[in-house]
């Protein structure tokens, strides 16, 4: 029986984080696409509020509320970010650890 998951099969913490700084996407490495999409609702809130805050808008006081609910999203999406940036570590872990559990149970059932 193999004991050993190829490392095909396994997550690495390199290209975890490869994910989080080229595309975004630190869940959806993971395979957790809901909180996946909600963290790029949060991006897309925060780059929203710098284009408002930065951007060339004539009329910015017409959206007021719209502009505090995509601040408050934005200040949380920081908060989440640094948080993940932090956190990818143990979330790769976990997920080997779920890859060995399954893989141990599979060998139990075999015996």
């Amino acid at each position: 029986m193999e004991k050993e998951i190829s490392k095909e099969k396994t997550y690495s913490l390199r290209d975890a984080y490869i994910m989080f700084f080229v595309i975004q996407a630190p869940y959806g490495y993971v395979n957790q696409w809901g909180y996946q999409i909600m963290y790029w609702i949060g991006a897309w809130s925060f780059f929203y509020v710098l284009q408002q805050i930065f951007g060339d808008q004539v009329n910015n006081q017409s959206n007021i509320p719209g502009m505090i609910l995509a601040t408050i999203i934005a200040l949380s999406f920081l908060f989440w970010a640094v948080h993940v940036f932090l956190a990818l570590p143990n979330l790769v872990k976990m997920e080997k650890l779920k890859m060995y559990k399954l893989k141990n149970s599979e060998d139990l059932k075999t015996r």
